[in-house]
């Protein structure tokens, strides 16, 4: 999930509407709130040297991490 403004304000938006509960409506704020950002992750993968990462951005305010072990092949030949 990806930490922003915009994400936070849409949810909240969002859950006037489809989301009933008090408790469902402020986890889905804290999980935004609490989110990494894409700066935290790319300051991770410094800590792993020897993998190989790609960091996309997905629908729904999401990001999605690839690593891969440096010089390794993946399984049926694929890349």
């Amino acid at each position: 999930m990806q930490r922003s403004k915009v994400s936070y304000y849409l949810f909240q938006l969002f859950s006037l509407i489809f989301i009933k509960t008090k408790i469902a409506k402020h986890d889905g704020l804290v999980s935004i709130k609490s989110a990494f950002t894409k700066l935290d992750l790319e300051a991770f993968s410094i800590n792993l040297p020897h993998v190989e990462h790609d960091i996309c951005w997905r629908w729904a305010f999401r990001y999605l991490w690839i690593m891969r072990i440096k010089g390794k092949q993946l399984p049926y030949g694929r890349d």
